[in-house]
């Protein structure tokens, strides 16, 4: 975990598994303690409120500290404001960025998710237009069944990262586990597998990202080879 910052947009249940993951990695201390943002308070505070009222009041299962490690803003301005606070070091968005965002996002060279074709055309239509850059971290579907690039989609994936190859970086490429936390099963082994299987057939492809991650909260309790 490279990034100083996260910044979660609105998604479906992979956002909320990778906010949950990183929330509870720096509640325990695996990891150092980040600024953990969640864009957009409309989508994000009735779970807020659910956290509060349930886990906290009612079940005491966290403390109210534990409800400081995430911050709730409105607007690009808001976490672009963390940025100018002097934070130097890349921001990795987890999470899905619209499509409207995208020109905030390369602007400001924040590293993101990609996981598919459209959304990696449009990256480089946005990066030539704005003339920047854009970093990105491709997230592989290993079976999860959420977000993420398919295997059959890769070779077309690679052939248009190559077109791409003067406006759009590949630095990192990961994945997710899916039931890590059932101790009883090994299908995070056949996902570690596939998601070996397509880093080498990347590297056979000359796509070497630099960062290669691939965990979940249980996984980096139980299973620390994964990552």
């Amino acid at each position: 975990y490279a990034s100083e910052v996260y910044i979660y947009f609105p998604g479906g249940f992979g956002t909320l598994d990778e906010f949950f993951e990183i929330v509870t990695l720096v509640q325990t201390k695996k990891i150092r303690k980040v600024p953990i943002i969640l864009f957009g308070k409309k989508y994000w505070e009735p779970l807020l409120t659910f956290i509060d009222t349930m886990l906290y009041q009612e079940r005491a299962s966290i403390s109210k500290e534990d409800m400081t490690l995430y911050t709730v803003v409105d607007s690009v301005d808001e976490a672009l404001a963390l940025k100018k606070s002097g934070i130097k070091n890349p921001i990795l968005i987890l999470g899905h960025i619209p499509h409207s965002r995208l020109t905030g996002a390369i602007k400001n060279s924040f590293r993101f998710a990609v996981y598919g074709i459209d959304q990696l055309t449009e990256c480089a239509r946005v990066a030539k237009k704005v003339k920047k850059k854009a970093f990105i971290h491709i997230k592989i579907e290993t079976g999860t069944y959420r977000q993420g690039l398919m295997q059959a989609d890769i070779s077309k994936f690679v052939e248009l990262l190559r077109k791409f190859r003067t406006v759009v970086v590949p630095e990192g490429v990961y994945t997710h586990f899916a039931d890590t936390e059932n101790t009883s099963s090994s299908y995070y082994k056949d996902q570690l597998h596939v998601f070996e299987k397509v880093v080498s057939l990347f590297e056979e492809l000359g796509i070497e990202p630099r960062y290669r991650h691939a965990a979940a909260s249980a996984a980096v309790l139980l299973y620390p080879h994964t990552h």
